[in-house]
């Protein structure tokens, strides 16, 4: 089936895309990636037959519970090797006529008349430029979320690379300025993971304006958090589709939880107030409002 508008759900990362990808995806004209793709990387056919039969009684509600939708680099990178790590972000330079042919055929190969809305979450890295080249139609919706609640969260999760150091931690080497700034902060873990979010921002920013901008739409985890019938309603106008019962059963299923507040909670006064100095630009770009730190 030809393939129209298809969705890219967007973000750092702990930034709210996975719960609002999962809200998404319950609306049933939606096709989204399951487990299956990274099982079965070269046989995308079957992703579809399992969301046909998720319509189905009794034995849909069953397998609802083991067919998640996740972001499933493996199968991605089956039809693009570099695409699930690159240390930069892709662009359409990097789009080659044999992975166009591949990804756009992979992702036919799923929807349906029923589910002709292929909708697909990746974080780190936009990949904007990149998907744009495949699918010129392509809209994208951008998760944005306070920095520093990101920054804080990264530090929390075992596959956060930046302990590493930024020789290996996927986002490519500083810039002069960068690299001045974390030497400023004594190489403090806290400060680099307020760098990678500046860094991700920051390519967003640049990516986005290579596309139209009735393309492009942005919308905060704390709008989600405050309002997320609002929030779901105004991303599903911007892809031209209706309410459904579904999201209704979804949004009284699902609570949501504005922790943007523990990085106060969880870093030191210390560590607080380097994580903001090395944000605070981006952070009032992006409408947060900075935090009064105490003198010691």
């Amino acid at each position: 089936m030809k393939l129209s508008k298809p969705i890219f759900v967007i973000g750092t990362g702990r930034s709210g895309s996975s719960i609002f990808y999962e809200m998404m995806t319950a609306h049933p004209q939606i096709t989204w990636l399951s487990g299956l793709v990274s099982r079965f990387p070269t046989h995308p056919e079957l992703n579809k037959h399992a969301l046909r039969v998720l319509s189905w009684p009794l034995i849909g509600s069953t397998l609802a519970n083991k067919l998640t939708p996740g972001e499933y680099y493996k199968f991605w990178n089956q039809h693009y090797p570099g695409f699930g790590r690159p240390h930069r972000d892709l662009g359409a330079n990097d789009v080659t006529p044999r992975a166009k042919h591949r990804i756009r055929k992979a992702f036919e190969n799923m929807v349906t008349p029923k589910r002709p809305h292929l909708m697909i979450k990746i974080t780190g890295w936009s990949r904007i430029g990149f998907l744009h080249e495949i699918f010129p139609d392509a809209r994208f919706i951008h998760l944005v979320r306070d920095g520093r609640a990101v920054a804080n969260s990264m530090l929390q999760v075992p596959w956060w690379h930046g302990w590493h150091g930024p020789s290996q931690w996927r986002l490519g080497p500083l810039s002069a300025a960068n690299q001045e700034l974390w030497e400023t902060h004594d190489q403090s873990y806290v400060a680099l993971a307020g760098i990678a979010w500046n860094i991700l921002t920051d390519s967003v920013d640049c990516a986005r304006t290579g596309i139209d901008t009735s393309q492009f739409l942005s919308i905060t985890y704390e709008q989600l958090c405050e309002n997320p019938q609002a929030t779901l309603q105004l991303a599903l106008e911007f892809c031209e589709l209706d309410w459904t019962l579904e999201l209704d059963r979804m949004l009284y299923r699902t609570k949501l939880v504005n922790a943007n507040n523990k990085w106060q909670q969880e870093l030191s006064i210390l560590q607080q107030t380097a994580l903001q100095a090395v944000m605070a630009e981006r952070l009032l770009k992006w409408g947060y409002e900075l935090v009064d730190m105490p003198a010691s």
